[in-house]
């Protein structure tokens, strides 16, 4: 029983530490669903006896897995990180941005090949060429 106590107490205190940035993120963070149980379920029922716990296992392990979310994150949820395409010229620079599992998509070029514009010195058709077709 101490070690349930203890485990339900650790919970509630690592889901508190979440609150105050969670109230400040806009719905969809992984904070949301968190804030949702704790506001849901308090630490007491007023309903029940003395010292009993509103919470039951299926909130505890559905916290517990929120928890875990988060520990094992790479990023929030709606931010985005510039980075290499692995293509060349001006399409080399791309964006990710982070899904819905915390995880960093896919790099997505920020720009398309197009036909080259003479003496910008920037390889505008992503071929590793600067402004070959321009006869310099």
């Amino acid at each position: 029983m101490k070690n349930y106590i203890f485990i339900v107490s650790l919970i509630v205190l690592i889901s508190f530490a979440f609150v105050a940035f969670a109230k400040s993120k806009p719905n969809g963070q992984p904070f949301q669903a968190l804030w949702e149980a704790i506001e849901e379920f308090g630490p007491q029922d007023p309903q029940g006896p003395p010292g009993e716990s509103n919470w039951d296992e299926d909130r505890i392990a559905e916290l517990e897995e929120q928890v875990e979310l988060l520990r094992n994150r790479e990023c929030f949820l709606g931010t985005t990180l510039t980075c290499d395409t692995d293509l060349l010229g001006a399409c080399s620079v791309g964006t990710k941005s982070c899904n819905d599992s915390l995880v960093w998509g896919e790099c997505i070029a920020d720009n398309e090949p197009e036909n080259e514009i003479c003496d910008d010195e920037i390889d505008n058709d992503c071929d590793g060429e600067v402004d070959e077709e321009c006869g310099s």
